[in-house]
């Protein structure tokens, strides 16, 4: 991962100083390099920062922020965009050229053709601000699904940003208020929502998919921000036949990690022996030549219970990789706690975020710094046991009980109720007439019986 942090002002330039602070924070994210450029249009000051991890193209020519041959738009960018190679030819023979091989630059060739309209072309994970002096406006986007953070700050007459909280508030004048009613939803849910407020008040979480444009307005600054993709209501294509639906999602899932592994740094993976990362370290196996390494990164737990170390072992041996271990102990999460909440920047919910932080530090420790990783599988594939409770509210609403039932019986026995009464509320309140749902509203269970909120957060219902 890279850094990038920025300021945009009509008062004064930024101070070396208050770049260099900015750039500090985001050292850990960024250790082989920074870059800082100023620019100035009238009264407008922009100031770009930038903290690299070498992936593509390692020599100086990759080096950010980067600008255009005619010095009119630079950008910082953190990510990477994994069709780089094809939009990079596709540009070529719309008339681009090029003097490296990052994917940074043809991000910079991508917006000079298609401007904000060169977001969908994008296959990758990324967050970026870009300043175009054509059209005196600082661009910052965000990817589909957030997996690059940014956040921002603005005022009337200065606009700051950065990847991290922590760096962004080095540059603020006044130190700003806690964010209280959003500090007294995480204590009481323990989880938020992917909104765009924070914990700071003032300070703004660049949603996923979205985009923020920032002028200068006359004598003031203005920041529009707006989304630029959504999830379709319902996936499209196929017939819906098992076999093929099987059939094309591993076809996507081969290409998206074949993709992924365009480096030019040597990439492991990180492998819990769940299902997601067994896959993900078999399918790099079947793509690698043999004569190329394959690291794998693993936590391991001294309780058998949760020891996954086993299945972890079967997946090394399966796919010919040099496994790497560590075993974390009550001691070192003390040891280690106060690091963990800086470089987190926000209060998260479970230690057991210290799993990931030590096997990044273990990989790091390898000279390995880019892991490919199984995230979310669970989400996208309704692996958890309240997900039962989608499935079933949808055969209630249409009077199918018996398959409501059996759906939920297939789950844990201290869960059933819960789900079953969910998916009876959420059937009537999303689908039954006007005066059903009226009625329901006046006999539903009081305050603190299962919610929608409980069986997606609260109530932390056990993963099979």
């Amino acid at each position: 991962m890279c850094g990038i942090a920025g300021q945009l002002s009509l008062d004064a330039p930024a101070s070396p100083e208050s770049l260099a602070r900015m750039a500090a924070a985001l050292a850990h994210r960024g250790p082989d390099a920074e870059g800082t450029r100023q620019l100035r249009d009238g009264a407008l000051h922009v100031a770009l920062v930038h903290r690299r991890l070498k992936i593509i193209d390692l020599s100086e020519r990759g080096a950010q922020p980067m600008g255009t041959a005619d010095g009119s738009t630079w950008i910082t960018y953190n990510g990477e965009i994994y069709n780089y190679v094809e939009l990079r030819e596709e540009l070529m023979r719309l008339g681009h050229s090029f003097v490296s091989t990052s994917d940074t630059e043809v991000l910079l060739a991508a917006w000079r053709q298609w401007g904000r309209e060169m977001l969908p072309h994008l296959n990758g994970m990324f967050a970026f601000a870009l300043w175009d002096g054509r059209e005196k406006c600082l661009f910052l986007a965000r990817d589909r699904f957030g997996e690059k953070p940014l956040f921002f700050h603005a005022g009337e007459r200065g606009f700051v940003f950065a990847s991290e909280l922590p760096a962004l508030l080095t540059a603020l004048a006044a130190k700003p208020a806690m964010n209280s009613e959003w500090l007294y939803r995480f204590l009481q849910f323990g989880w938020l929502e992917n909104e765009s407020a924070t914990f700071v008040s003032g300070v703004t979480r660049l949603l996923p998919g979205h985009f923020c444009e920032v002028r200068a307005d006359g004598e003031r600054i203005t920041a529009r921000t707006g989304r630029w993709y959504s999830l379709p209501a319902r996936a499209g294509g196929g017939n819906g036949r098992g076999h093929d639906v099987v059939r094309e999602f591993r076809e996507l899932f081969d290409d998206a990690v074949r993709i992924r592994l365009r480096s030019d740094v040597p990439v492991g993976s990180s492998l819990s022996g769940g299902i997601d990362s067994s896959a993900v370290v078999t399918t790099i196996a079947s793509l690698l030549p043999a004569s190329e390494s394959r690291h794998t990164f693993t936590c391991r737990m001294d309780d058998p219970v949760l020891d996954e170390g086993a299945f972890a072992a079967a997946v090394v041996e399966r796919a010919h990789a040099t496994p790497h271990e560590v075993r974390p102990s009550a001691e070192d999460l003390a040891a280690d706690f106060e690091a963990l909440c800086t470089r987190q920047g926000e209060p998260f919910p479970s230690a057991s975020i210290y799993a990931q932080y030590r096997v990044f530090r273990l990989s790091r420790d390898a000279a390995v710094t880019v892991l490919l990783d199984g995230q979310g599988a669970d989400e996208t594939l309704a692996g958890y046991p309240w997900f039962a409770g989608v499935a079933a509210s949808e055969r209630v609403a249409h009077l199918q009980i018996g398959a409501a039932r059996r759906i939920l019986d297939a789950g844990p026995a201290n869960a059933r109720r819960a789900m079953f009464v969910t998916a009876v509320g959420d059937a009537v309140r999303e689908r039954a007439p006007k005066p059903v749902r009226a009625a329901f509203e006046r006999v539903r269970p009081p305050r603190g019986a299962p919610s929608a909120a409980m069986r997606n957060g609260a109530s932390r219902l056990p993963p099979t």
